[in-house]
């Protein structure tokens, strides 16, 4: 019995990778916001010297730097899975088929 093997496309190939575009947007939103925060509180902590002033000032670089990291990690991973996600619908949009 003869067989034939076609892949049928439903539909054309996106990039759908700018579904992260919102999100990523989002984080940056509030890394700038987190970056504001710290500048007034260092710009209100400076003409003070005291030792928990210190302590507060070395929390805050210590927490900046933290926050930084998680939303630029954040971002990398919504770039990815947007990636990941825009290859999962392009291979859903072609199907082989065994025509007998």
């Amino acid at each position: 019995m003869n067989q034939l093997y076609k892949e049928h496309v439903f539909d054309s190939a996106k990039d759908l990778r700018y579904k992260a575009d919102h999100l990523n947007f989002q984080l940056e939103s509030l890394g700038s916001a987190s970056v504001e925060l710290s500048n007034m509180i260092r710009m209100e902590l400076a003409g003070s010297t005291a030792e928990f002033i210190d302590q507060i000032s070395t929390q805050l670089t210590k927490l900046q730097s933290e926050n930084e990291a998680v939303i630029s990690q954040q971002a990398y991973s919504n770039h990815m899975l947007a990636n990941q996600y825009s290859n999962f619908v392009n291979d859903m949009n072609a199907q082989y088929l065994t025509i007998r």
